[in-house]
């Protein structure tokens, strides 16, 4: 790790700091914007972006909805059980807006965190997320294509990203209740 001598912020040391690119970038486009050197769209491109648009959410109705109950949660500052499964194997743990990715601990100013809906996009798995950067993210999509190329399914991509992070061999993303006999 190092500090950032622009935003005196502690980075990994991977070359130049990410928001800090973001922020520079931002500046350069609204200046660009400002001298007239950006082109607006024309009125055709627009109309090709809204029909690409009109055509994802239609084919992808029930992901928009999962994402967004999942932000308005965080925005009316919810809490609710996410699977933070390090620490409750078979409950999950109480999340309130986090701020670190629950697999390698990355603050969300190094890779944005993001929401895993490990058990799917119906209504009633809406805020069953995983909790993750968007690097372990792509890891958790990369195990899952490994598993239904390899005849399994879903579930067994996603243990698999567990185990090989750590979580152990008891851990498993869509708990059985155990009765006490």
């Amino acid at each position: 790790m190092k500090i950032c001598p622009k935003c005196s912020l502690r980075r990994p040391n991977i070359g130049k700091c990410p928001i800090c690119l973001r922020r520079k970038a931002r500046e350069k486009y609204r200046k660009q914007k400002e001298n007239g050197k950006v082109k607006p769209r024309s009125a055709e491109q627009r109309k090709r972006a809204a029909e690409r648009s009109a055509k994802y959410y239609k084919q992808n109705k029930p992901k928009f909805h999962a994402r967004s109950a999942v932000k308005q949660a965080f925005l009316r500052g919810e809490k609710w059980i996410a699977n933070d499964l390090r620490h409750h194997p078979n409950q999950g743990a109480l999340m309130f807006n986090p701020k670190f990715c629950s697999t390698c601990g990355n603050p969300d100013s190094v890779s944005r965190i993001e929401a895993h809906h490990w058990r799917g996009y119906e209504r009633e798995n809406w805020l069953d997320v995983f909790i993750c950067c968007e690097i372990c993210h792509a890891e958790i999509h990369v195990k899952i294509r490994e598993a239904l190329d390899q005849g399994l399914d879903v579930d067994d991509g996603f243990r698999m990203f567990l185990k090989e992070k750590g979580y152990g061999k008891d851990t498993d993303p869509n708990p059985v209740e155990s009765s006490d006999g």
